[in-house]
């Protein structure tokens, strides 16, 4: 067993049960879920902490700069350091203008890490994307700030992607791969 250690955030996993959030879209639907069993199956190669946003992102939100005060993100940077693998887990609706075609999508700066995690998925019939780390990912900016460079920003499409647990499986087989 490797070494290794994961942190797994799930910054929109506060979901308020009202009309308007479903429209908004403000809080990821299946990213707890996901992340929840990616975290159980990425054991298999190293140490897992996995950090839920406890703050809806109608108020503030947690992958943001503005964010970066909450007690989440404090607990999130306690343990980013050098070496340690950062997977931000994400959802989000099909109507996505930015991801809507795929069903999942990887963004982030290593190039190593989402070339495994889309070949792993592509062989399973997932359709991916992946996409550059933009001014608007804060958790993956402040990781790379303190040292972190094996991290990954994963979308899951809310609508294609049903069984949670078979592409959590597959993404920890990728991310054990690659480390």
């Amino acid at each position: 067993m490797s070494n290794k250690t994961f942190v797994i955030t799930v910054p929109h996993a506060t979901c308020v049960d009202a009309p308007q959030h479903r429209i908004m879209h403000t809080c990821d639907y299946i990213a707890s879920d996901v992340a929840t069993a990616l975290g159980q199956f990425i054991q298999q190669c190293g140490m897992d902490k996995v950090f839920y946003g406890n703050i809806n992102r109608g108020e503030t939100d947690l992958n943001r700069r503005e964010g970066r005060d909450t007690r989440f993100r404090q607990k999130v940077r306690e343990h980013l350091k050098p070496g340690t693998i950062l997977v931000d887990v994400h959802s989000y609706p099909s109507y996505s203008f930015n991801y809507g075609d795929y069903d999942v999508a990887l963004i982030g700066d290593n190039e190593r890490i989402k070339k495994t995690l889309k070949s792993k998925l592509e062989r399973h019939g997932y359709k991916v994307g992946t996409f550059t780390t933009n001014s608007i990912d804060d958790i993956l900016l402040e990781a790379r700030d303190r040292g972190v460079t094996d991290s990954v920003l994963v979308e899951v499409n809310e609508k294609h992607v049903n069984d949670v647990k078979n592409i959590s499986r597959i993404l920890s087989e990728g991310l054990c791969e690659v480390v």
